[in-house]
């Protein structure tokens, strides 16, 4: 998908552009039914579309593909910079509109940032990414100043002096390094005297005199102007100290993971209890003044991260579930917040205070940057009808008014395709962690279905179902288990569900032991049949038009197809995509009578005969990994796009393609650079192309006229016409 961060057309010539973006689709009456026809050239917040895109359903304000590693206020606070997997973005701090995109060069698993800093004169951010390289921006031209890679390992994090001059970058060869503020240049590699696993936080003095570095239980404070070993405080906390700044006393503020210890509840359960603190020093003397105690309510091992206003004033401490706002002059403690769970306690959020100390940007693992008001703990800029992780599934009911998505960050989204209704976002589980892994909707439109699981140290593996209303949004059933749930499948009279399901999983840190497909009632639940022990995750579901048989595929590439009236399924093994590569994804066509198959690591779609698994076409994508796919709705094409987390086994084609289902043929080609597809479905007439996207949005894309003439003949068959 094509960044709405890259656009630098001026908001009249965009306004210009919109009006021929009308006015030709009405005249040659090419506009497909459902999409507004006020501006198509805009989403629904005023962002510029893709290419070939009618609609996005979503934003990608405040989003990234994939997770958030670090935020940044610009010094007078107007702008905030994010970084990720692939690229630095920067924001309208007040609307979270895109302004500019600084893209890693090249894109692959060289491009990971994980820290960014703004210089004081907010002309240039540094960057500390993955592989040990450091980077530094012009931040008005959008241009690489200076691309170094003198770090083994990452380079973690990265820290401006407060003149500007030099900055500095941390990383997990133990080294601190400096570097030339306005050139990038290597200026200085301070050593620690012995032997460090790795940096994770680094603050400069407000004097610019000192500059601290936290590693593992350690920290450590070089002098630049005397030079010499630096201050070593050993035991500052209990793990990784992932976060530092100074206050305008000259005292060192550190947070970190925090000690950790067993604690056994009254029911017996033992679980990790942990002491968060935010720990001030005497950077000189290298001892500890005092402690600031935090509050921790879930009470499981957590990562806490702090920041602090540019004025000084209102210091911040984020843990796993509470935000802590704090006069960072008294250390008087002025608010406590609820937060945005953590997805992995194991990594810390990046936090930033503005610099007028009243809000505070944040990160939670996902995709998407939270933005509070400091007075009053709560969120501004929510979006509250967008996703906030990657999508993993998208559906469309039959009548095509409304989209279902469901997203790693555990919610599903009702939508309405013809922007008057609002959008509907549920939660499929309370549990802080739980993620969509399916959604589906019936076959007369009436009901939706997500599932998905949850997995905490308290409660294990928990797999969840859920059917609402899509009138109401009432919830219809609900079910959990102790098994993750990753595939569902509605009978074509919306009577029973086929559910794939993994056994065993109760304990996260035990293996699963076995799969099973289930059929339920879609009024009670109840468990009709089930097929056991099946040896390997199932991929995909779907039931036969009279709905006496259930075909489904598994990630070993076997395929099963099950009389659903007998006790076991009939199987048979498919040939393809080599020995010991698993599929990634299957598309099975509205008939079932054909299907389709990729893998992860191969750059082949297979197009086979669904009965027996036959192979019929074997379609090579060069330069590409991970093909996501979807038959249309007549079944006579294949829709085929590179999956989002393809891009890390250094995939470069990320675009669509469409296939003709009898000939194996590409009918059209979109380029698409920056798709990051990870779903497609197609709308019920055919015309358009719905893909959720790793940015957490869906877009809808118009099928080129041309794809659906003289689809099914062979060539043969054309040179007879």
């Amino acid at each position: 998908m094509t960044s709405p961060c890259a656009v630098c057309f001026s908001r009249s010539k965009a306004r210009c552009l919109v009006v021929l973006a009308i006015l030709i689709p009405m005249l040659t009456g090419s506009l497909p039914n459902g999409i507004a026809a006020d501006e198509p050239g805009l989403d629904r917040y005023g962002d510029r579309l893709p290419e070939q895109t009618v609609d996005r359903l979503g934003t990608t304000r405040l989003r990234h593909v994939y997770s958030v590693s670090g935020v940044a206020w610009s010094p007078n606070g107007k702008l905030l910079a994010s970084c990720g997997i692939y690229s630095v973005r920067i924001w309208n701090g007040e609307t979270g509109e895109p302004v500019k995109e600084l893209k890693n060069p090249p894109l692959d698993l060289r491009s990971g940032t994980y820290g960014i800093a703004w210089s004081p004169d907010g002309t240039r951010i540094a960057a500390s990414c993955a592989q040990g390289i450091t980077r530094l921006w012009d931040v008005e031209t959008e241009t690489l100043i200076s691309q170094a890679s003198e770090h083994e390992g990452n380079a973690i994090a990265v820290a401006f002096s407060p003149d500007g001059l030099v900055y500095a970058t941390a990383g997990g060869d133990g080294f601190v390094r400096v570097w030339d503020g306005e050139t990038g240049t290597s200026l200085l590699s301070l050593k620690c005297g012995d032997r460090v696993a790795g940096f994770f936080g680094l603050a400069f003095s407000r004097d610019g005199n000192l500059l601290a570095a936290g590693s593992h239980q350690t920290l450590r404070i070089w002098s630049l102007v005397n030079g010499g070993q630096p201050v070593k405080i050993e035991d500052a906390h209990g793990e990784n100290i992932v976060s530092l700044f100074f206050t305008l006393d000259g005292h060192l503020v550190s947070a970190g993971h925090s000690a950790y210890r067993r604690v056994k509840q009254p029911n017996g359960r033992v679980v990790g209890r942990v002491d968060p603190q935010l720990r001030v020093w005497d950077p000189v003397r290298g001892i500890r003044v005092f402690e600031v105690a935090l509050e921790n309510r879930q009470g499981d091992i957590c990562a806490c991260t702090c920041g602090v206003s540019a004025d000084g004033r209102i210091a911040a401490a984020v843990q796993d579930d509470t935000i802590e706002f704090w006069d960072a002059r008294t250390w008087q403690r002025l608010l406590v917040a609820d937060a945005d769970r953590n997805v992995d306690s194991q990594r810390p959020h990046g936090v930033a205070v503005s610099p007028d100390g009243t809000r505070l940007a944040l990160t939670n693992g996902r995709n998407a940057v939270h933005i509070r008001d400091v007075s009053t703990g709560k969120r501004v800029l929510a979006f509250p009808d967008s996703h906030e992780d990657y999508l993993v599934d998208v559906a469309v009911s039959p009548d095509g008014l409304v989209a279902v998505t469901g997203s790693n960050d555990g919610t599903v989204a009702i939508r309405s395709l013809d922007r008057q209704t609002p959008t509907t976002l549920i939660k499929l589980a309370e549990e802080p962690d739980t993620r969509v892994t399916a959604v589906g909707v019936s076959p007369d439109g009436k009901l939706v279905a997500a599932c998905g699981h949850s997995n905490t140290w308290e409660t294990g593996v928990v797999g969840h179902l859920k059917l609402w209303s899509r009138s109401t949004g009432e919830v219809l059933l609900s079910q959990s288990t102790g098994d993750e749930i990753m595939a569902l499948a509605f009978s074509p009279d919306g009577s029973r569900i086929a559910l794939a399901r993994g056994l065993g999983g109760n304990n996260p840190r035990v293996r699963r032991n076995g799969f099973t497909v289930s059929l339920i009632e879609t009024k009670t639940g109840t468990t009709i049949a089930e097929v056991a022990k099946l040896p390997s995750t199932i991929v995909k579901l779907q039931f036969s038009s009279d709905g006496k048989t259930l075909l489904f595929v598994d990630e070993a590439k076997t395929l099963f197809r099950w009389d659903t009236s007998k006790p076991e399924p009939e199987s048979v093994h498919m040939k393809g995509h080599g020995t010991g590569n698993r599929l990634l994804f299957v598309a099975i066509s509205p008939d079932g009578a054909r299907l389709a198959t990729s893998d992860l690591l191969g750059d082949t779609v297979i197009i086979r005969d669904a009965v027996n698994g036959t192979p019929i076409h074997e379609i090579q994508i060069p330069d590409s990994r991970g093909q996501v796919l979807a038959f249309s709705p007549d079944g006579q094409q294949l829709a085929a796009a590179a999956f989002s987390w393809a891009i890390f086994l250094r995939q470069h084609d990320t675009g669509i393609r469409f296939f003709d289902v009898g000939t194996g043929d590409v009918l059209h080609h979109w380029a698409l650079p920056d798709l990051r597809p990870g779903a497609l479905t197609f709308h019920p007439d055919g015309k358009r192309l719905l893909v959720g996207t790793a940015f957490g949005t869906t877009l809808v894309l118009k099928v080129p006229a041309s794809n659906r003439q003289g689809l099914g003949r062979s060539p043969r068959e054309d040179a007879n016409r």
